[in-house]
């Protein structure tokens, strides 16, 4: 028989799929449909995390520059003060303070629609790459339908996490739960990132 390159296993490993089933999708396989958290899969999905963390230096940037801008129009305004109403020097710095303003305001709404967009497609990239995970999760195990729920316990004493719990689209669930799956499936393929600490799911499965 003969062998193949170390180089040409490595690569196979590499390719093939993290397919090692946890316990709290046990029954998956047998009753051939599963749940999975997304909010939670995304909590844990280190790629997205990061994306996440750096854009918040970019908020920070926003912010500041929005603050010096402000901080220019105050000091017109206060200029504008110190003259009498109906001189030159007061139209003046009126036009000067009401041009500034209409540029602070597309300045402002240019800087978020920039930002808005780039969280949107980090939101989009991140629930493509999840959305294939399961995909190929199901598909391995002869999976017909994946519904989405929500494992967190509600707190007591929030009457709209209540409320919600009530409305739980997924009850109850006989170790179907394949969300630590999925995580393990989405950290496979970023290398290098420790282990988000997992709780216990509401809906009866220990992640």
């Amino acid at each position: 028989m003969k062998m193949l390159p170390v180089a040409a296993i490595a690569a196979l490993l590499i390719a093939a799929p993290a397919f090692a089933q946890n316990q709290a999708g046990a029954n998956a396989p047998k009753y051939k449909f599963a749940v999975v958290d997304i909010n939670y899969v995304f909590k844990n999905h280190p790629q997205f995390r990061d994306k996440l963390e750096s854009m918040q230096g970019e908020v920070q940037q926003i912010e500041n520059q929005l603050k010096q801008d402000a901080q220019q129009l105050m000091s017109v305004e206060q200029s504008r003060a110190t003259f009498k109403p109906g001189s030159a020097e007061f139209k003046q710095a009126d036009e000067q303070l009401a041009t500034g303003k209409a540029q602070f305001e597309l300045k402002k709404n240019k800087l978020q629609k920039g930002f808005l967009e780039k969280e949107a497609k980090a939101y989009y990239e991140a629930y493509g790459q999840v959305q294939n995970e399961i995909k190929r999760y199901a598909k391995h195990y002869g999976i017909g339908v994946v519904f989405r729920f929500n494992g967190e316990e509600p707190d007591p004493a929030i009457r709209q996490q209540i409320l919600a719990g009530i409305n739980k689209t997924v009850q109850y669930q006989d170790s179907i739960d394949i969300t630590p799956d999925i995580i393990a499936m989405v950290k496979a393929s970023y290398p290098g990132k420790e282990n988000v600490a997992e709780r216990t799911s509401g809906a009866g499965a220990t992640r």
